[in-house]
């Protein structure tokens, strides 16, 4: 508990935490000489400021002795006095971040000394309305030709947004993430000079209101809200024009918006970009959309879209974005025939539950370019399947929701694809099927089969697959279940630069021949979590290696054996700048996921394969490695036997309570049995002596007390008490004796007081006394405490807490004839019972007696 306290504590102190949305900080800062009541830090250049005020009741003053080459300024956690005097006449500041600060005061010429500001970001700052209103007024009066403004998570309001009013700002960026808006007043913005950018995500607008032109606004952003299709309208309602003449970029994701409204949003004839992603939206209407006659990109992702009404699409829409919808069970009606007229070059399908693939309905879609379709449910591959797409360059067919079961021959009949990814998809690479399938794709240029394990892939049977790929360039194929390097893929392909054979059982990179060429170029190979020993004194053949630029065999079982072929990869590798090289051939993963892997010797497992060399002594002087394991084992018992002291010392009453219940056992026979008052479950029979032992003070400091409560208990009640100091025994150990008078005692009697509570030995005792209480559902004793009136209860442990509480206790009184002493004397009597009988106490006397001889 203690260790998470002081690591939360670290990481508010430290000058490089921010809030969850604050602006992050640079880190190569130092404390700075100038500030002189605050924790201030910068940069070598001294261009940048971080100011942190850890969140206390700091005041942050010496702003003014901030030099005058301070280009960024961070104020997190203060109390912070904002007027014109704090910052220094002469400041060059362009960017200011304000987080987590609190305003104690705010004028109209806080800012008006920043006279070359171009950013200023208030985040995370609870302010009243006044406050709002004053920080408004504030801002007003920025003088600059332009400003990036953003008022994040500063509790903002429809309500404080009235005071929105500026007079010489010219804003170009204006951020309000993170607020508390329901309904936004665009009329507040439009008379701000050169606004182009507006963004209010993350607040709880469901209404967008107030028909002004906003002549310069690029940019509107108002996702994660709760806005619907009726409740905006970004159309003059006289003249169905925008009040966005010149706006590209549009974002309303994450809404509840059903529908793409015509008269809501027909008009904007100059948007590129419309983000309409995690709606409601349950069809796609391309009328609504053709008035936009510039839009090039649409984004529809993660909607409930099921059908599209086609018509004539504008020639400036390039890429949709349909993925995660509800097409089902043919890709999506985007032609009501060949005919229809489309620009669309990139359609996104992905996360669909498409299953079948045809061109019923996408047979207009000549322009297509990339089409991706990952993670569907396309189960078969028909000849020709995309054939249609007559532009077609990029398919991504990868991890299909219950793998492709059938791949026809001619299925990928395309003269124009160059990137393929089929990975994850349970193909059985190694079938009939699969020998010719890329006959008829000679131009792929990127090809992905990994993760398509279903057994042992040979390197022969692969390369066959291959073979038609004559302009192969990019190659992956991970974790197929290779178990031999393709040496035959080298030659390939002239074209081939990069190949990927990670997460296969390659044990070896085959036989070389030198009277073998292989004409390749490729620059960068993968081999990476296999298990390659490289126990040969050759890599690759040297054609691979003369052209090869980054190696990547991380995580392979490298050899650290006493032999000489297990050395010759360690001489080569070369180390600069604290990177491993092959010559000029840099590896990948050095030296970290380089460790030695040696069945030989059990010693160099895990090492890292560059500190191997350091410890080749061991090769050459076993004995040597012999006595280390020795000393080690020594180390070894030596440090468990001093843990066992150390804990047997700090448990050593309760471990000679238990060899105390061990001897007891074995002498129970030794007692007659009439002698016997009460067994419990699991426990010999017990005999008793008194009616009561005494718990108290074990130094005798409280025996003046404890001497009254006996008196009461002995002379007024007649109970037999066995005190320590009055009845025990001499010589043996005192902690045996107590145990032995417990045992003989019917009850236990706990006077209670501070020295007592104090004394670590006797709440072992009280803590013995009570778990023994009751075992197996019978009574062993009862415990009866006596509160005498010198303790403080409000200050007791938890463990005196549950035993006062549990078990019986009662306030001690010396006034013999109170109620007080009444009612403790019958609390006693109702615990106790009646005494012992004395003609059983003299039986045990005469016992005993005869036991001594």
């Amino acid at each position: 508990m203690y260790v998470k306290l002081l690591f939360l504590l670290a990481c508010c102190g430290s000058p490089l935490v921010a809030g969850s949305h604050c602006q992050a900080w640079p880190k190569d800062i130092k404390t700075l000489p100038w500030a002189t009541e605050t924790v201030c830090f910068g940069d070598l250049e001294n261009t940048t400021v971080v100011c942190n005020g850890y969140n206390r009741d700091a005041t942050l003053d010496d702003l003014v002795n901030m030099p005058w080459s301070v280009k960024t300024l961070y104020i997190y956690g203060f109390n912070l006095n904002l007027s014109a005097d704090i910052f220094p006449t002469n400041n060059t500041l362009e960017k200011l971040y304000i987080c987590k600060t609190v305003f104690n005061k705010l004028t109209n010429d806080s800012f008006t000394a920043l006279h070359h500001l171009e950013k200023l970001e208030i985040q995370q700052t609870a302010m009243t309305d006044k406050q709002h209103i004053k920080l408004f007024q504030a801002l007003a009066y920025i003088n600059v030709q332009k400003i990036n403004l953003t008022l994040s998570e500063i509790g903002l309001t429809e309500d404080t947004l009235g005071n929105f009013t500026f007079i010489r700002t010219s804003i170009y960026k204006l951020n309000m993430d993170f607020n508390l808006i329901s309904s936004l007043n665009l009329s507040l913005f439009a008379g701000i000079r050169n606004l182009t950018i507006l963004e209010a995500r993350n607040n709880r607008i469901e209404n967008i209101n107030g028909f002004e032109v906003m002549d310069n606004l690029l940019s509107f952003d108002v996702s994660n809200n709760s806005i619907s299709e009726r409740t905006f309208n970004f159309c003059n309602a006289s003249n169905h024009t925008s009040l966005f003449p010149m706006l590209t970029y549009l974002a309303l994701s994450r809404n509840r918006i059903g529908e793409i409204r015509d008269d809501t949003m027909g008009c904007l004839t100059t948007l590129v970009e419309l983000k309409l992603d995690y709606n409601v939206l349950k069809e796609l209407n391309v009328r609504s959309i053709t008035k936009m006659v510039k839009l090039h990109t649409l984004n529809l992702r993660g909607n409930w879209l099921r059908d599209v009404i086609a018509a004539d699409y504008n020639m400036s829409l390039e890429k949709i974005d349909m993925s995660r919808n509800e097409f089902s069970p043919f890709l999506p009606r985007m032609c009501n025939s060949s005919s229809t007229r489309n620009n669309i070059k990139e359609l996104n399908l992905d996360y669909n539950p498409i299953r079948r693939m045809t061109d019923n309905y996408t047979a207009c879609l000549t322009q297509l370019e990339k089409l991706s379709l990952h993670k569907t449910s396309i189960l078969e591959l028909n000849n020709n399947s995309f054939e249609h797409f007559s532009a077609l360059q990029f398919l991504d067919l990868s991890q299909m929701t219950r793998g492709l079961q059938r791949i026809e021959r001619a299925a990928f009949n395309s003269s124009t694809l160059k990137y393929l990814d089929l990975s994850r998809n349970y193909i059985q690479l190694y079938s009939d099927d699969m020998k010719n399938i890329f006959t008829f794709t000679p131009e792929i240029r990127n090809l992905t089969l990994s993760y398509n394990f279903n057994g042992q892939m040979k390197a022969s049977g692969l390369c066959e697959i291959l073979y038609p790929l004559a302009n192969l360039e990019h190659l992956r194929i991970e974790h197929i279940g290779l178990q031999q390097f393709p040496l035959e893929i080298f030659n390939l392909s002239m074209r081939l630069i990069s190949l990927n054979v990670s997460n296969n059982v390659i044990r070896d990179a085959g036989q070389f021949d030198a009277h073998v060429r292989y004409y390749t170029n490729i620059s960068y190979l993968s081999a990476a979590k296999n298990k390659l020993a490289f126990l040969s004194n050759q890599i690759f053949p040297d054609d691979v290696m003369k052209s090869l630029k980054v190696l990547d065999i991380q995580d392979n079982e490298f050899s650290c054996d006493c032999y000489e072929n297990s050395s010759w990869l360690r001489e080569q590798i070369t180390e600069r700048d604290g990177k491993g090289f092959i010559g000029n051939i840099q590896l990948v993963g050095w030296p970290e996921h380089f460790k030695c892997h040696s069945p030989a010797l059990e010693k160099a497992k895990g090492v890292l394969f560059r500190d191997f060399n350091g410890d080749l002594q061991i090769c050459k002087d076993p004995y040597r490695f012999k006595i280390k394991i020795a000393y080690s084992a020594m180390g070894s018992i030596i440090f468990v036997l001093v843990v066992l002291s150390t804990v047997g010392y700090w448990n050593r009453w309760y471990l000679q309570y238990f060899w105390h219940n061990i001897r007891k056992r074995s002498k129970a026979g030794t007692v007659p049995e009439s002698d016997f008052f009460e067994q419990s479950e699991g426990q010999p029979l017990l005999p008793v002596k008194f009616d009561g032992y005494v718990l108290c003070d074990s130094k005798g400091l409280d025996k003046h007390a404890v001497t009254k409560v006996i008196d009461m208990f002995e002379r007024e009640l007649n109970f037999k008490l066995h005190y320590e100091h009055r009845d025990g025994s001499l010589g043996g150990s005192a902690i045996d004796m107590a145990f032995e008078a417990m045992d003989e005692s019917k009850n236990i009697v706990v006077v209670v007081t501070e020295n007592l509570m104090r004394d670590s030995y006797c709440k072992f005792l009280v803590e013995i006394a009570c778990l023994s209480k009751k075992k197996g559902g019978k009574n062993r004793w009862d415990v009866v405490f006596i509160l005498m009136s010198d303790i403080n209860l409000k200050s007791v442990s938890k463990s005196w807490c549950v035993w006062l509480t549990r078990y019986t206790s009662a306030d001690w009184t010396e006034e013999t004839d109170s109620i007080q002493r009444k009612l403790l004397e019958t609390k006693i009597s109702s615990v106790f019972g009646g005494p012992i009988p004395q003609n059983f106490l003299r039986r045990r006397h005469v016992h005993d007696q005869n036991e001594n001889g």
